[in-house]
């Protein structure tokens, strides 16, 4: 019984390594980067700089948005409901 299970143990391993290897997929996005999903998830398919970089080269990246631009406040409702105990988003509270 124990070798049963022991046999059967391995044999699912196996297969979970092989299945894990079979599904390894490539993707870019429309900026050109491309990675690889692996069984640990994704990683870069290419090193961040190329070859051979000098170590007192100057990197430049691109400036970030503001979080007030990139993420807008939602616009105010002409009118807001009361509250009650199936709403309660988007409502006015008793005062």
């Amino acid at each position: 019984m124990k070798r049963t299970i022991l046999t059967a143990l391995v044999a699912a391993i196996g297969t979970i390594g092989i299945q894990a290897h079979a599904q390894d997929r490539t993707f870019t996005d429309p900026d050109g980067f491309r990675a690889v999903e692996t069984s640990g998830g994704y990683e870069p398919a290419n090193p961040p700089l190329p070859a051979g970089t000098p170590a007192d080269a100057r990197i430049i990246t691109a400036a970030s948005i503001a979080p007030a631009s990139a993420y807008p406040p939602p616009l105010p409702a002409a009118s807001y409901p009361r509250c009650t105990a199936q709403r309660r988003d988007a409502c006015l509270q008793r005062k």
